[in-house]
């Protein structure tokens, strides 16, 4: 929607621009280069684990 974001990957670095469409497999790890919005579909049940996993790692 708009900035710009990348993720790092055993693939190396990709970029993504406002209006890029884009699937980020398994292992990616994220990053902001701009203030970004952007919106993600994911399954539900996988990504409530993902979250859960992250805010334990988090300390909350």
């Amino acid at each position: 929607m708009k900035g710009r974001i990348y993720t790092d990957s055993e693939a190396g670095r990709q970029t993504y621009n406002a209006g890029d469409v884009f699937y980020w497999a398994p292992g990616h790890v994220p990053g902001a280069i701009d203030d970004s919005e952007y919106v993600d579909f994911a399954p539900k049940t996988e990504f409530l684990e993902l979250i859960d996993g992250v805010r334990k790692a988090m300390g909350g």
